[in-house]
C-alpha cells in the first residue's frame, strides 16, 4: 500500500502502551486546541468488509482527543467519560485517515472535544467526548470530586 509523503508536514506520534499498538499515528499541527493527525491505515485495521474497522477510528478520535487536551493544558491528565460517535461512511483502507480534533470547552473538572475524521475527501465520523480533568501535583495523580 502506497501513501503519499507527508514527511515535511507530518511527525510521527510518541506514542506509549495500548496507543502504540494501533499507530504509527502522525501530528501535523496543533496550536490553540486545535490539532490534527493522520493514520495510513494497514491490513490488520480492515474488517471482515475490507474497510476500516470502526474500532480503529475510535480509536483513532480517543487518542488524538486525549492528545490534544494534554498538548493545550500540559501538567493535568485527561480520562474519557464519554465518547459519542457517528459513522457517516465507509473509510477505504488504502487511503489515509486525517483526524481533526477542537476543545470546544474546558471547565474545572470537564473538557469537551469535537472530532471530524475524513478520508478519500469525505468526512467518515463525528466524534464528540467529554474528558474528566485529573490535575497532577508532583507526580502523583489527584482524582478529587466533580
Amino acid at each position: 500500500m502506497e501513501f503519499p509523503s507527508f514527511a515535511d508536514q507530518w511527525t510521527q506520534l510518541d506514542s506509549q502502551g495500548f496507543s502504540a499498538l494501533v499507530g504509527p499515528i502522525f501530528i501535523a499541527a496543533e496550536s490553540d486546541g486545535r490539532s490534527q493527525y493522520r493514520l495510513d491505515p494497514q491490513d490488520h485495521h480492515r474488517n471482515r468488509s475490507g474497510v476500516l474497522h470502526g474500532g480503529m477510528i475510535m480509536t483513532l478520535a480517543d487518542i488524538a482527543a486525549a492528545n490534544t487536551l494534554r498538548s493545550a493544558a500540559p501538567g493535568f491528565g485527561y480520562t474519557t467519560v464519554q465518547t459519542d460517535v457517528h459513522f457517516l461512511r465507509a473509510a477505504p483502507i488504502d487511503q489515509p485517515v486525517i483526524c481533526e480534533c477542537v476543545i470546544d470547552k474546558r471547565g474545572s473538572s470537564l473538557a469537551f472535544v469535537d472530532t471530524r475524521i475524513t478520508s478519500a475527501g469525505h468526512c467518515i465520523a463525528k466524534v464528540r467526548s467529554i474528558w474528566r480533568i485529573i490535575e497532577k501535583k508532583d507526580g502523583r495523580t489527584v482524582t478529587g470530586v466533580f
